[in-house]
């Protein structure tokens, strides 16, 4: 009996897109909150096309998925103080050990305030 391969399933990609805007971004049905966010590469790329959202001035596209592990600690600490996604900061705090980061963590959960699941 022939033996039948099974392909995996890809994940797709995340990569970071910055909104430097004091608002909420809305593209179809994803959501940028003001700071670092989390998009799959297929909508940051859709994003990046489109004649309104690439008008916007303060989105930047970067190729990597948000991690502060890769950053210096200055860098890392500023790229936390930018994000206002309660689960991007816990992704961060999980990979991330360094006492500044945590503590940089911690504030800026504290200064988004509760999530509805917490509240």
């Amino acid at each position: 009996m022939p033996k039948v391969q099974i392909a995996e399933k890809k994940r797709p990609r995340n990569v970071m897109v910055v909104n430097n805007q004091p608002k909420l971004i809305h593209f179809g049905s994803t959501v940028l909150k003001p700071g670092v966010n989390s998009v799959p590469e297929k909508i940051a790329k859709q994003m990046a096309a489109h004649p309104h959202i690439k008008g916007l001035v303060g989105i930047e596209f970067s190729t990597d998925a948000p991690s502060t592990t890769k950053l210096e600690p200055a860098k890392a600490k500023e790229l936390v103080a930018k994000t206002h996604d309660p689960k991007l900061l816990d992704e961060f705090e999980k990979e991330d050990e360094r006492p500044g980061v945590a503590k940089a963590i911690a504030e800026q959960r504290e200064a988004i305030g509760p999530t509805e699941e917490k509240k």
